[in-house]
């Protein structure tokens, strides 16, 4: 009898994996690295919580890519979404500080205002030109005399955030990129103006697929955990 009844909660097991299986959603996700390492992979627990029955599959690139050639639900880029045959979602505007390791900052000259970062050696991105430089920086901030020319350059942009937490230089990157890293005090944001770009952080999925469930579920959760959606705005009252 312990056999047979062993047998039957394996059937029984089974037919739930099925069910299981039949009510997952999978969604394929093509996102930049940056974006990818430190803005959603640390952020991937809650949205599982929040909708265990969609499961995420999740690759990197930088080019914009072509639905109808490509296995892919949904991409995730930074621009100014304009992006023809398909439907974009703004997520979230990409503010730009300027950010360094307490222990740079502890061991080298005083910082007292904004020309001061020249004094320690400038982290360079090698992203195209999107990204805002240190060049646009400083003139943003009142210090054209700064001399941005000397450096290392990196790329992808999260090898920028790694050096300047091992204390490589002063990086020059996306606030979105570095809220863990502030907030676990791996890195010191320097001055508080943020320098504005015109472009931000889209969705782009194609446009017959405005009612797909799991896609608006992701979009959804993306804007909330940005503070975008009215979701997020009502909870901050």
């Amino acid at each position: 009898m312990p056999a047979i009844q062993q047998a039957f909660k394996q059937v029984i097991d089974a037919t739930r994996q099925l069910q299981r299986q039949k009510e997952t959603q999978v969604l394929k996700i093509n996102a930049s690295p940056t974006f990818s390492v430190k803005w959603l992979v640390p952020r991937l627990e809650d949205f599982f919580q929040r909708y265990p029955d969609i499961d995420l599959k999740i690759s990197t690139s930088h080019h914009m890519i072509d639905f109808t050639r490509e296995d892919l639900d949904l991409v995730v880029r930074y621009g100014l979404g304009n992006y023809p045959g398909v439907h974009s979602e703004r997520c979230f505007a990409a503010e730009v500080i300027p950010v360094c390791s307490p222990a740079l900052l502890a061991k080298g000259p005083p910082i007292n205002e904004p020309a001061d970062v020249g004094k320690y050696p400038l982290l360079h991105d090698g992203s195209d030109s999107t990204h805002p430089n240190w060049r646009m920086w400083f003139d943003h901030v009142g210090a054209p005399q700064v001399d941005t020319m000397r450096g290392p350059t990196l790329w992808p942009s999260h090898l920028v955030i790694d050096a300047a937490i091992e204390g490589v230089g002063m990086a020059l990157v996306k606030k979105a990129w570095v809220e863990k890293d502030l907030e676990a005090g791996r890195l010191v944001q320097l001055f508080e103006p943020c320098l504005d770009t015109p472009y931000a952080y889209y969705i782009s999925y194609p446009e017959g697929r405005r009612d797909d469930t799991a896609i608006r579920c992701f979009v959804d959760w993306v804007q909330y955990q940005a503070g975008t959606s009215p979701a997020a705005s009502d909870s901050s009252d």
